[in-house]
């Protein structure tokens, strides 16, 4: 188990100075309503990019989309994860829920080539692993950066199809009930 102060101490520098901000203003009594979605049956190549995972090209994707549409620098994810990496003897047999969430702070940098931006999301992915069951609560309240980051979060849903989430084809469905610009995707 990860020390209170070390998980503080790592979420504290991953959010800090953050630029993030909201979409839009959300009122506070708002129920949100899906008023249609969108189905787009997507083929990535195993090949494309060896060593980035599936998950990990469409949180760049996505964060990508919302940095240009907003037209700023940073944004930060609201990621739902399995928690399946957690230190945990036996978790992946466990039958009980460990999803977690954690915001991912993500800088568009239009400088840098799409294999670069891919593994410095990917590097950041993997450094969270350790820390990634502190609670998004918890979190939150480490900082004043933490909170806008957390406030300031669009959420992205990656849930991936047992049989074949390591191949190929990929299900992009939006318009899931979330507080923000919705994204959830299913590996299939």
């Amino acid at each position: 188990d990860t020390p209170r102060t070390t998980s503080d101490a790592f979420w504290k520098s991953h959010l800090s100075g953050t630029t993030s901000n909201l979409l839009w203003p959300i009122p506070a009594n708002y129920q949100p309503t899906a008023s249609s979605s969108l189905r787009l049956d997507v083929i990535i190549e195993k090949a494309t990019y060896t060593g980035i995972t599936v998950p990990t090209i469409l949180q760049a994707a996505w964060a990508f989309t919302l940095a240009n549409r907003m037209q700023v620098q940073e944004v930060v994810l609201e990621l739902t994860l399995t928690g399946r990496h957690a230190a945990v003897p036996n978790i992946e047999k466990m039958m009980a829920p460990t999803a977690t969430t954690v915001p991912l702070r993500v800088q568009v940098d239009q400088g840098l080539r799409t294999r670069e931006f891919l593994q410095k999301i990917q590097s950041q992915l993997a450094e969270m692993i350790p820390f990634e069951h502190t609670g998004w609560e918890n979190i939150k309240n480490i900082s004043q950066d933490a909170r806008r980051a957390c406030e300031s979060s669009t959420p992205i849903v990656i849930h991936p199809y047992v049989d074949n989430a390591a191949f190929g084809e990929i299900r992009l469905y939006s318009a899931k009930l979330m507080r923000s610009v919705p994204c959830e995707f299913l590996l299939d």
